[in-house]
């Protein structure tokens, strides 16, 4: 039942991904969260042209939000009375797919890890050097 969830959760990201690129915005992040009955599912949206921390308005959350309605309102996993929120991802961005972190080359970012990291601590901040692109990590 968990994997079935997973699947739908990964199916109505892919649609969210591919509705915002129509509209000229990339999903920072997908949350679904609340009940069952009225979930809430929350966008983080950015410019798809933009640097990183590009000005997304409220206008622009505002009309993403109206697109996004009869998308939703097309899938039979949710409700009916489900709870949309959009905004944009902030100062704390964060760093989730390949491309997230090509752009942020040579900025400083903050990497937090389930386990300690360095020196025992989780959270390890410092400048961007490089991305290798091999989807493994360093050692």
């Amino acid at each position: 039942m968990a994997q079935q969830h997973g699947r739908a959760n990964l199916a109505l990201e892919e649609v969210m991904e591919t509705a915002l690129d129509g509209l000229g915005f990339e999903l920072v992040e997908l949350e679904k969260a609340g009940p069952r009955a009225r979930p809430i599912l929350r966008l983080r949206i950015d410019r798809a042209d933009s640097e990183p921390g590009g000005r997304v308005t409220v206008d622009d959350c505002a009309r993403v939000s109206r697109e996004l309605e009869s998308v939703l309102e097309a899938r039979k996993d949710l409700q009916s009375s489900y709870i949309l929120e959009v905004s944009s991802p902030g100062v704390e961005r964060p760093l989730r797919k390949p491309r997230d972190f090509e752009r942020n080359v040579g900025r400083e970012i903050s990497v937090r890890g389930f386990r300690p990291l360095i020196e025992g601590s989780k959270r390890v901040d410092g400048i961007l050097l490089a991305v290798d692109g091999s989807g493994e990590s360093a050692s």
